[in-house]
C-alpha cells in the first residue's frame, strides 16, 4: 500500500498558549526514534522508511504502520470509523463565523457547538453551516500523545484553509461486539472526547473549565473514581457508562475529539470489563488495554507504548478486538 501523503510530527514549540496541558510532558518519548531507513531522516509514525527533515532516525510512516496516524490513515479501511474534521470559525465557504472568538475568555463560542453537535448525534446537519476539511481518516485506535493541536486539520486536508484552533474530528462506524461484555470507556481529551453508542453519550472526557458545559445532562457513572492521566496532576482519566452489548450484537458508535483555543492536544480511549482483573500502577489506576477495530500490530503497539512512555504501559493481553459492523449512516445523511 502506498504511504500517508501526510506525515505526522511532534511540536518543538506551542503554537498559542494553552494552560491547562503541560505541554512538554512526555515529548521526549514521543518526539523520538523509529529506525528511517538507511539512517536516513524520518517523518510521520513508526519504523521503516520515512520522509521529512531532521537528522538520522524520525518518527516516521514506515513498514507494519502505512500511512497511519495517530488520528487515523489515508486509506479507506473496512474495520475502521470514517472520520471527517470540521472549522466552526469558519463557514462552508470561508467567511468568519459572526461572533466567534478565539480565546480563553470565549470558550462557550466552542462549547455551545461541541454541545449542538452532541445533541444531534453528530449528524452532518450538525455542522451544515461550518467549513468541512476535504479529506477523511480511518480510525481504529484513539492514541495520540502530545502534539501541535495543527497536526489534525493538517491530516485531515484542511492545512492552509484553517486556524488550529475550534476543530472537531467526528469518526462513526458500526462495531460488532465479539462476546457478550459488561464494559466502559476510559478516556483523556485535552480538549475534549465524546462517545455516544447507539445515539447515546456514553462518555466525555474533557479539559476542566469545559467539562460542565459539555457534559450537559450527562455526568460520569462514577464521578469520585477517576483515573490518574498520562499528564500528571490536573488531569483526570473520566470513566463512562456501563455497556452491555450481547456477543454477535452490531451496534453504531460516534467519536469525537476536538481543540479549542489552539496549542496542543492529546486523545486517548481505553476499555475497562468490569469481570476483568487488571495491574495496578503506582499511582492506583488500573492498566487498562486500548480500544481498537483491529488486531495491534507490533509497530502499533512500540508506537503508543513509546509515546505515553512517561505515563506507564498498557495492558496489551486483554485487548478487545471490536469487529466491524460496516460504516453506518452518519455521512451524506439527509439535512433534519
Amino acid at each position: 500500500m502506498a504511504s500517508a501523503s501526510a506525515s505526522f510530527t511532534l511540536p518543538d514549540a506551542p503554537e498559542m498558549s494553552d494552560p491547562g496541558l503541560p505541554m512538554m510532558a512526555g515529548l521526549e518519548s514521543s518526539a523520538g526514534s523509529g529506525g528511517g531507513a538507511g539512517g536516513g531522516s524520518g517523518g510521520g509514525i513508526g519504523t521503516g522508511n520515512g520522509t521529512g527533515t531532521g537528522p538520522g532516525s524520525g518518527p516516521g510512516v514506515g513498514k507494519g504502520f502505512v500511512s497511519t496516524t495517530p488520528f487515523g490513515s489515508k486509506e479507506a479501511r473496512s474495520n475502521a470509523l470514517k472520520g471527517y474534521l470540521y472549522d466552526f470559525k469558519q463557514s462552508p465557504d470561508g467567511k468568519p463565523t459572526p461572533g466567534y472568538q478565539v480565546d480563553m475568555q470565549h470558550t462557550e463560542e466552542y462549547t455551545k457547538r461541541v454541545a449542538e453537535a452532541i445533541q444531534r448525534d453528530f449528524r452532518e446537519s450538525a455542522f451544515k453551516g461550518y467549513f468541512k476539511a476535504p479529506d477523511a481518516l480511518y480510525l481504529t485506535q484513539l492514541a495520540v500523545p502530545i502534539t501541535a493541536a495543527s497536526e489534525g486539520p493538517k491530516l485531515f486536508g484542511g492545512e492552509g484553509k484553517m486556524q488550529p484552533s475550534g476543530w472537531l474530528a467526528h469518526y462513526h462506524g458500526k462495531l460488532k461486539a465479539p462476546k457478550a461484555m459488561n464494559f466502559r470507556f476510559v478516556a483523556f481529551g485535552d480538549d475534549c472526547v465524546i462517545v455516544k453508542i447507539k445515539g447515546q453519550t456514553r462518555m466525555i472526557a474533557a479539559w476542566p473549565p469545559l467539562r460542565s458545559a459539555l457534559f450537559g445532562r450527562w455526568q460520569p457513572s462514577d464521578p469520585d473514581k477517576e483515573y490518574a492521566s498520562p499528564w500528571g496532576e490536573g488531569w483526570k482519566m473520566t470513566i463512562g457508562d456501563w455497556i452491555n452489548p450481547r456477543a454477535g450484537e452490531i451496534f453504531d458508535i460516534d467519536i469525537a475529539v476536538g481543540e479549542c483555543p489552539g496549542g496542543h492536544v492529546s486523545f486517548l480511549l481505553l476499555v475497562e470489563e468490569k469481570k476483568e482483573t487488571y495491574a495496578h500502577g503506582a499511582d492506583g489506576r488500573p492498566i487498562l488495554p486500548i480500544f481498537t477495530t483491529e488486531e495491534v500490530t507490533q509497530e502499533n503497539r512500540a508506537r503508543i507504548d513509546r509515546d505515553f512512555a512517561k505515563w506507564g504501559t498498557f495492558d496489551w493481553d486483554k485487548v478487545v478486538v471490536f469487529g466491524s459492523g460496516g460504516e453506518g449512516d452518519r455521512f451524506g445523511d439527509p439535512l433534519r
